[in-house]
């Protein structure tokens, strides 16, 4: 019971940093939250790695296995992911943002030769209804469907950084160490993204805003933290069954603090649950 206890924690903890996030960009950027975020995620796991953590079960090789990981994931993928939200509300970005298991599948059957079974095209065919039932909401007019991509491509980012961690836990056992060593290097590069990009500037610690951006700093370390010791005393396929659920809990908390930003229409509702229904055919029959 304690691991789905976890698993739920994580889907509550992981909806409410959407919408201090969401309330937060009504004066912050995207960039500004992510540098937030990445400061309270290095603090609070550096922290619980040297509180929890031996030092006998740091290896050098794995670190650097896990901050080669970190350039892209989390660094880009919650940049993107973040991005989402802004543009297209919490709501939307997280359905989009929740077909990681589906990427980390079709990697993995392109990659490493796993088959294409009759699960994942039944997945794949519900899953695609409910994005084409999200993107012909024509019910509220405020944000565009192209910018689905960026949850989109947070999601492919996402399950490739699976497959390398299915990897990486070869080399280094903790995931506690391992997030840590995501974190560190992801802290590293943002910086270096942003000045390739020439978009240091919307980088503004100062924002009015900022108690809202540590807030949904510490609730997605919170997340991190409890969705590792979840994964570690539970069943893998019932955690992340139960964490493809956390856009039904984002729509829900959504529905109760977004009223005035964000309305949670028909067609939302059924393309979530179109989704929902995909990624857990996908978990249960997929291999």
């Amino acid at each position: 019971m304690l691991p789905i206890f976890l698993a739920l924690l994580v889907c509550i903890s992981t909806s409410i940093s959407r919408i201090f996030l969401k309330k937060a960009f009504s004066e912050a950027t995207p960039e500004t939250g992510m540098a937030y975020t990445l400061i309270v995620s290095v603090t609070t796991l550096t922290l619980s790695s040297a509180i929890l953590e031996k030092s006998s079960n740091i290896n050098l090789t794995g670190v650097l296995f896990f901050g080669f990981i970190g350039l892209f994931a989390p660094s880009l993928v919650r940049y993107l992911t973040y991005i989402g939200v802004d543009k297209v509300g919490p709501s939307r970005s997280e359905q989009i943002r929740s077909l990681t298991p589906l990427f980390a599948i079709l990697f993995a059957i392109i990659f490493l030769d796993e088959k294409l079974t009759i699960g994942v095209i039944v997945s794949i065919s519900l899953i695609l209804s409910g994005i084409m039932t999200l993107i012909k909401n024509k019910e509220q007019k405020n944000w565009h469907a192209r910018d689905l991509i960026f949850p989109f491509m947070a999601a492919v980012l996402a399950g490739a950084a699976a497959n390398l961690r299915k990897f990486g836990f070869e080399l280094l056992p903790s995931p506690l160490i391992a997030a840590s060593a995501t974190s560190i290097s992801a802290l590293i590069a943002f910086p270096l993204y942003m000045k390739i990009q020439g978009k240091t500037d919307k980088i503004n610690l100062a924002v009015a805003t900022w108690p809202l951006l540590i807030i949904a700093g510490l609730l997605n370390s919170i997340s991190i933290l409890l969705n590792l010791y979840a994964l570690k005393l539970g069943n893998v396929t019932t955690v992340v069954t139960i964490l493809a659920s956390t856009p039904l809990f984002v729509i829900l908390v959504s529905a109760i603090f977004l009223k005035k930003v964000e309305m949670i229409t028909k067609n939302l509702i059924i393309s979530a649950v179109l989704i929902f229904t995909g990624i857990q055919i996908l978990i249960f029959y997929g291999n």
